[in-house]
């Protein structure tokens, strides 16, 4: 059982559903989840970057909920709004 799954069913006995919208057990995901766990306890800032629609928000909202800061609101800004520097 990978550490995510194991995560989901610590939170599905818990009642808090930390994982609930993080779907699957591919090998790409498997290794999300080391460092997922690695940061989440710490106080650093973490910059989750891959293209869209590959589930940053959801590692974001891992972390987070992982986190010491999991009863805090978590606010996820809108960076297209900013549209691309140029080179």
């Amino acid at each position: 059982m990978g550490s995510f799954e194991s995560a989901r069913s610590r939170d599905q006995e818990d009642g808090d559903h930390q994982f609930d919208q993080i779907v699957g057990s591919s090998p790409a995901l498997e290794s999300v989840s080391a460092p997922v766990e690695c940061v989440a306890p710490t106080d650093s800032t973490v910059l989750v970057l891959g293209e869209t629609g590959t589930g940053k928000e959801l590692i974001a909202r891992a972390i987070h909920n992982l986190s010491p800061r999991c009863g805090r609101p978590f606010v996820m800004p809108t960076l297209g709004l900013f549209g691309q520097t140029p080179e």
